[in-house]
């Protein structure tokens, strides 16, 4: 006859409560990472249509969670991408969504700045340099303009 103390009929609960626990945890995780996904992707201008987790991508493991994410872009352009959210590391894209707006204000492929692509009204009478619009000597010598 077995010992009472040894045998006990509630001794594989503590494993499924484990299981229980980690499974909660994760879908709270994944539910926190879908919001802050939603934030982001509401801040520019467009919207989600569909985010679904990747369990299969590494890195789930501890270390930040994968998403298939469809966006409707505000050209109306549907497109879906890969990001990755941790849990205080943000919201990192694959590729980047908005840069495939074709609608979005194409950025000048010069590195001048505004003031450097002001129309060019006279040239310096001392070094010939050409002088924009609005200036009060030349930016090569110095010598003032008149007039």
């Amino acid at each position: 006859m077995p010992h009472p103390a040894s045998t006990s009929q509630t001794s594989g609960w503590g494993f499924f409560l484990f299981i229980g626990v980690v499974v909660i945890l994760k879908w709270l995780e994944i539910g926190c990472h879908k919001a802050e996904i939603r934030a982001v992707i509401r801040k520019k201008g467009a919207r989600h249509l569909r985010i679904h987790w990747l369990p299969t991508l590494l890195g789930n493991r501890g270390g930040p969670s994968y998403y298939e994410v469809t966006i409707a872009l505000p050209s109306g352009k549907r497109v879906t991408t890969e990001c990755s959210c941790g849990l205080s590391s943000g919201v990192f894209w694959k590729d980047p969504p908005w840069s495939m707006d074709k609608s979005r204000k194409a950025e000048p492929e010069t590195g001048f700045m505004d003031t450097q692509r002001r129309r060019i009204v006279a040239d310096c009478t001392r070094c010939g340099y050409g002088i924009a619009e609005g200036a009060d000597a030349c930016p090569n010598c110095g010598t003032e303009v008149s007039g």
